[in-house]
């Protein structure tokens, strides 16, 4: 009998570990940086693999009832090309994006933050130098040739990405049952549409 309400007890320590805060105690407030890449694969076009993994901040404005919020991160992108020579070229690619907007609290659920994104502050930058390629349909490319690759998937990177974060950040308009970590370290989400759960490990911790 001792030890079930042993292991009783030490079942409540483990769900206590991990508690809801209010978000009205603003203990999201600071930097926060994705723990698991969220998978754009399906929206960049052409990609075998995307992904983004977000940093998402929080500032208090002067008022307390709100304030500024970015969403920044690293997008990777990965692609399988074909050259006029029939070879396959292998292409990956690193950038960086940033969103600003407006938060604040849901009349509604204390648990619930409501975020406005600024669509038209959103950035994305990719660089030639944050760019590879490889394989033999890149191999027998002119020097001319792949310049003129290089540069043309770098415009479709930043516009697909553009495009798959757009659709990307409608999901997080309503960022619902918010929640702080007892030890302050991570935050946890839920967006919708599809429903996933989303956990932040605290930048600086």
């Amino acid at each position: 009998m001792k030890r079930i309400y042993s292991l009783i007890g030490c079942a409540f320590l483990l769900a206590g570990a991990f508690v809801v805060s209010s978000c009205s105690e603003n203990k999201m407030l600071g930097s926060w940086k994705g723990v698991v890449p969220v998978n754009l694969a399906n929206s960049v076009a052409g990609a075998s693999e995307s992904s983004f993994v977000p940093v998402i901040t929080f500032k208090e404005g002067q008022d307390r009832k709100g304030g500024d919020v970015s969403v920044s991160g690293e997008v990777s992108i990965e692609k399988r090309l074909s050259s006029l020579s029939g070879g396959e070229i292998l292409m990956a690619a690193t950038g960086m994006s940033d969103v600003k907007g407006k938060w604040s609290y849901d009349i509604d659920d204390d648990d619930d933050l409501l975020l406005d994104l600024d669509i038209k502050s959103l950035e994305v930058k990719f660089d030639k130098d944050d760019m590879s390629f490889s394989g033999p349909g890149y191999t027998v490319l002119t020097n001319e040739q792949r310049d003129s690759l290089i540069s043309a998937e770098l415009d479709i990177c930043v516009m697909e990405t553009r495009k798959a974060l757009k659709s990307e950040f409608v999901r997080f308009s309503l960022i619902e049952d918010v929640e702080v970590s007892k030890d302050g370290r991570t935050l946890g989400f839920e967006i919708k549409s599809p429903k996933t759960d989303l956990r932040f490990r605290k930048i600086g911790d």
